[in-house]
This record gives structure tokens, C-alpha cells and sequence, in this order.
């Protein structure tokens, strides 16, 4: 697990590692150097059993954390997730599983779900985060199926499993990323043949954005780290023809976009019209989320065009042997 200034988070998640029903031979956790009380929480839960150790990440983003961490594991199996999330009990059993199970399979995706405590998290979760709010009854397990054969799993950093080999064959997580750093390992690990399997029953639980500017900070990151490490996806250039065109066509555009954005996802998932409030809300969620996008890629493009060492660390990086 990688850290950096989450005192906030710390007792919840660790809590919900130490409460797992199968337990962690070792947990080890990478500081990025907190200047907050991150470091002395995670030190009150060493009287538990489980032993924690604390390595140092002076590179500080996540992705040279995670390396730190996997460096000085003792065990084959590694189990990654982040902190400012909550567990299920059953997630490390789950999601280990596979790998235990299958020999062949190099790396499992688990799940993850919003954890939603006030209304305009709601909106967020139910916009941003539609897939990972749906209902998995909701779908066959034939339906299932045909979506992952049609969009492999590109597994995130805070629901993973995998062997340690495919992580040194990989060469690591790109420690050279902010953001999409994980995204980035996964699509290296499927460049190399790596099997990767999903686990439905690991799940962790996350907060969605309570505040408009949290929203933008988030979706301005991962669009400018897609942009930095390729991965920009077509939806991206979807969005962005949609939005060229609707400089010209604005007052019906915005109508009819906000509403497959932003109230169509939201009826589909609660069966009924938001309050009064959301009418507002969600407009404003779904432009947020949008000019984020847009705004996020186009500067991760621009420092990959003005910056060599981007397109440097990427070249090295996927075609390293």
C-alpha cells in the first residue's frame, strides 16, 4: 500500500485489512513522505498480529510506492490496495483465490464500489461511477462474459492481486506517472501474455467526490496521465468531437448531453427522478467531469509533446524485456 499525508484514512482502512477474514501473512506500506500524523497511526496497529512495516518512497507518487513495497515482500502473491478505502472481510481471500486456484493466471482484478453517504456523492457515483454502481444481478452471467470478452479487465491499484514475477517482468509499476500508473502496468502485463482474471466477490469500497472541485481535481489527473501515458481512450475523443460540436449547437446540445450523462445514468440506476436538488447538481457534475477531461488530457498531450522524458520513460518503459 502506498501513503502520502492520509491521516484521515488510516484507522478506517487498516481496520478493515486487520479485520479480514483470511489474514495477510505481511502488510508493508510506502510512505511518500507525510508530513501529517499518517505515519504515527500506522505505527499504533503494530501491537496487532499481523506485522506491518513502513519503507520509504522519496519518489512519493504511488506507482514508485507500490515498487518500494513489492521490493521487500517475502512472498510470491502480492495483494495491492490504497488507503482511503474500506475492505470487504472476504476481500483478500477472494482475491487471492484465482492465483491459488489457476497457475496460469498471473494477475487478478476485484471490484470496486462507491460507498456513498450524502446526496451529492450519490449524483457523483451514479454519473462518474455508473459501472461500478450497477448491480451485478442486474446482468447474466452470459451478459457477464460478453462484456469482458468485448473489454478486457484493465485491473486498478486498489483492488489487485497478481504474482510477484509478472510484476519484475513488467519492470514495475511506472514510477514516472502521477496518475494511470496502474492502468499503464496492467496494459504491459497483457503485452507480455499475462492472464488476467476478475474476481467479483473482492470488493473494496471508496468515497466518490463530496465537492465540485474534488470532482475536477480527480478526472484533470487521470486525464492528464492518460495523456502523459498514451492511454487516452476513444471516449475521450468522443467527448471531445461532442463538445467542438456543441460550441456551435450549445442551448440543444448541453440540453440532450446533460441528460444522456448525467440524468439517464441516474435513472437507470435509482428508477426514478432526482429531487429538486439533483436538477441542479447534476448538471453541474457532468460539466465538471467534462471540462476536467478535456482540460486534463490536453495539458498530459501538450507535456508529452514539450517534455521528451514522457515519451522517453514510455518507449523504455513497455518495451523493456
Amino acid at each position: 500500500m502506498p501513503v502520502r499525508n492520509e491521516e484521515g484514512s488510516v484507522v478506517e482502512t487498516l481496520e478493515s485489512v486487520m479485520n479480514q477474514e483470511r489474514s495477510p501473512n505481511e502488510i508493508i506500506i510506502a510512505d511518500g513522505c507525510s508530513t501529517d500524523r499518517t505515519v504515527e497511526l500506522i505505527r499504533s496497529f503494530n501491537c496487532r498480529a499481523i506485522p506491518i512495516r513502513i519503507v520509504s518512497n522519496a519518489k512519493i507518487f504511488a506507482g514508485a510506492g507500490r515498487n518500494a513495497a513489492i521490493r521487500e515482500a517475502k512472498y510470491d502473491v502480492i495483494a495491492a490496495t490504497d488507503f482511503g478505502v474500506v475492505l470487504d472481510s472476504r476481500w483478500l481471500a477472494e482475491i487471492v483465490s484465482p492465483l491459488e486456484e489457476d497457475p496460469s493466471v498471473d494477475v487478478v482484478a476485484g471490484l470496486a464500489r462507491p460507498k456513498v453517504t450524502n446526496e451529492f456523492e450519490g449524483y457523483v457515483a451514479s454519473i462518474l461511477h455508473t459501472s461500478n454502481s450497477r448491480n451485478l444481478d442486474d446482468f447474466s452471467p452470459e451478459e457477464i462474459q460478453r462484456a469482458l470478452a468485448q473489454h478486457p479487465p484493465v485491473p486498478g491499484g486498489n483492488s489487485v492481486a497478481f504474482r510477484k514475477p509478472i510484476w519484475g517482468k513488467a519492470g514495475g509499476y511506472p514510477d514516472w506517472l502521477r496518475t494511470s500508473e496502474d492502468k499503464l502496468f496492467a496494459r504491459k502485463v497483457y503485452r507480455l501474455g499475462g492472464k488476467v482474471a476478475v474476481s467479483f466477490k473482492a470488493v473494496i469500497y471508496y468515497d466518490p467526490r463530496d465537492k465540485l472541485w474534488d470532482v475536477f481535481r480527480q478526472f484533470y489527473g487521470y486525464g492528464k496521465g492518460n495523456a502523459q501515458s498514451r492511454q487516452s481512450s476513444k471516449a475521450f475523443f468522443k467527448l471531445l468531437v461532442k463538445s467542438a460540436i456543441g460550441l456551435y449547437l450549445l442551448g440543444l446540445f448541453v440540453v440532450f448531453h446533460v441528460y444522456r450523462a448525467g440524468f439517464k445514468p441516474y435513472l437507470i440506476i435509482h428508477k426514478k427522478w432526482p429531487s429538486l436538488k439533483g436538477f441542479i447538481w447534476i448538471p453541474l457534475i457532468v460539466m465538471t467531469h467534462h471540462a476536467a477531461t478535456i482540460l486534463g488530457h490536453l495539458f498530459g498531450y501538450l507535456e508529452q509533446l514539450l517534455i521528451p522524458l514522457y515519451r522517453r520513460k514510455h518507449f523504455d518503459y513497455m518495451n523493456a524485456k
